[in-house]
């Protein structure tokens, strides 16, 4: 059903809208050139696909699947992702509006050069993501495992991290990107450890 719509919202040079698909499995399938309105997506496996610059505005993702699809350049706008994985799967150069990422999984992702507003992530796994060069405005991380996350040059002050486990994360040589970033005091140590501290 998806590819059929796809194909002709293609042809016809519209988005494809108010549409819910569930249990619809692909494979290493193109969704580019094709912008999705208010549809919804549960139980949905997207393995190896390419969105390239897709627009997401007022989708829902729940319990999806597309771990290593590449989503490089893409809008979401009032979207939610509830559940998903989306291990190794490139976000890079990606913008993130009014958008809530909940639970999950995001092992290894690649939101390097990402934008993110207004947007929350909350109980999620992203171990070992890429933060590189990320800009946030008003953004927050609710109870995420950011252990081994990489946040080279994205400023992270006023950010509220004090929910989250924030073990071994990587920053620059000077340690600029943690001027100023809130933490609870259990995470002192953690940051010692990222500063090269030892405690004695």
């Amino acid at each position: 059903m998806l590819k059929e719509d796809y194909y002709q919202a293609l042809e016809m040079e519209s988005p494809i809208r108010e549409v819910v698909y569930e249990n619809i499995e692909i494979r290493e399938f193109p969704l580019t050139g094709v912008d999705f309105q208010q549809v919804t997506f549960r139980d949905c496996r997207f393995e190896k696909c390419d969105l390239t610059g897709v627009c997401f505005y007022n989708v829902t993702m729940e319990n999806c699947n597309f771990g290593e699809s590449i989503f490089t350049k893409t809008y979401f706008r009032d979207c939610r992702v509830i559940d998903c994985v989306g291990d190794s799967a490139y976000f890079d150069e990606a913008i993130f509006r009014h958008t809530i990422v909940e639970g999950g999984s995001y092992v290894y992702a690649n939101f390097s050069k990402t934008k993110w507003e207004n947007c929350r992530i909350k109980d999620s796994q992203m171990t070992s993501s890429f933060f590189n060069e990320t800009a946030m405005k008003k953004m927050k991380f609710e109870k995420v495992d950011l252990k081994e996350a990489d946040f080279f040059k994205t400023r992270l002050k006023d950010m509220d991290m004090s929910s989250c486990n924030i073990e071994r994360i990587k920053v620059s040589d000077n340690f600029s990107e943690l001027v100023g970033m809130k933490i609870s005091p259990a995470q002192t140590m953690d940051l010692a450890l990222v500063l090269g501290v030892k405690i004695v």
